[in-house]
């Protein structure tokens, strides 16, 4: 028994269309061909963006970390909680 996807893509006149797997990925990928303009898609994904852990950069948000503390313990005690 064919899925619905294949049965719309192996139409006279497909509806949907197959997409290359974006790297990384499990799942197939498709695209409806409904409508007067073609979908257009990326056959990569864009990989997210990696920063770095340098020490400099573990330090800063160490410090944002302790001084986001700071001010929450500030809070507390004002509001007396």
């Amino acid at each position: 028994m064919l899925s619905t996807r294949s049965r719309l893509s192996s139409r006279e006149d497909p509806l949907v269309q197959d997409l290359p797997k974006a790297p990384g990925t499990k799942q197939a990928r498709w695209t409806h061909l409904l409508g007067e303009s073609m979908p257009e898609f990326s056959a990569t994904t864009q990989q997210p963006e990696t920063r770095s852990s340098s020490p400099s950069r573990l330090n800063e948000l160490e410090e944002r970390v302790k001084s986001l503390e700071d001010f929450v313990d500030r809070l507390t005690s004002q509001l007396g909680i």
